[in-house]
């Protein structure tokens, strides 16, 4: 569960291309390494969390149980894309 939400953070935060160099580039972790784990060929590392929680502290506590609290300005991807709907659709 915790490999689904981190993919659905790349897939969400990172552009379609060069999102692995990207990350390497911002966590020090091998594109390589992350191209691995986003194709399911290896489990992500407790050093693939952290980074991922310290690039976007907004989806730490998503990332890691699943839950949101927007007081507390923890948030999903489909939290904020749903928020993002609602200013362009209006009241």
């Amino acid at each position: 569960m915790i490999y689904e939400r981190l993919i659905k953070i790349i897939n969400a935060r990172l552009p379609r291309h060069g999102a692995f160099a990207l990350l390497e580039e911002k966590t020090g972790i091998s594109a390589r390494a992350w191209a691995h784990v986003w194709h399911g060929r290896t489990k992500p590392s407790a050093d693939h969390l952290e980074q991922i929680c310290l690039l976007y502290p907004e989806y730490t506590l998503w990332l890691m149980t699943g839950r949101t609290s927007p007081e507390a300005e923890q948030t999903s991807p489909d939290l904020e894309q749903l928020e993002e709907l609602k200013k362009t659709v209006g009241p």
